[in-house]
């Protein structure tokens, strides 16, 4: 946690101390690992994790069919859990929308990386992802 400084003497050293305030919490604040995982059916997500924990979820990609409930995968065999370093504590639901149609969905990522789809059932490719989330990592 940023170490912030005590505004005691008013304007003697408010403004110094304010400036050097936001400074430690931006440099708290800035990024520190960034990674982009296809984590399957077409779903991308980039993952920036900040200091404290947070960490800024971005979807991309284009999906492909998928059913609510089941676990993001390319195939039967391949799939790509969400790193340990982007891992919330507990289960957490992230919510998005589709770009260009009147439909949301959400996917839930457990403490293993395990994310699972919760949306229209989709049976085509196509549909684009898109939304921004925040969440703290473990």
């Amino acid at each position: 946690m940023a170490k912030l400084k005590k505004i005691t003497e008013g304007m003697a050293n408010g403004c110094a101390a304010i400036d050097e305030n936001f400074n430690a919490l931006n440099d708290e604040l800035s990024p520190s690992t960034s990674a982009t995982l296809n984590v399957g059916n077409g779903l991308s997500i980039k993952f920036t994790k900040m200091g404290l924990g947070i960490v800024q979820a971005e979807f991309k990609g284009e999906l492909k069919a998928v059913n609510p409930g089941e676990e993001m995968r390319e195939s039967d065999s391949n799939y790509t859990w969400v790193s340990q370093n982007f891992c919330p504590p507990e289960t957490i639901s992230l919510a998005g929308h589709l770009a260009g149609a009147n439909n949301s969905f959400h996917i839930d990522i457990d403490p293993t990386g395990r994310v699972v789809w919760w949306g229209p059932v989709l049976s085509a490719s196509g549909e684009t992802p898109r939304g921004t989330v925040l969440y703290f990592a473990k």
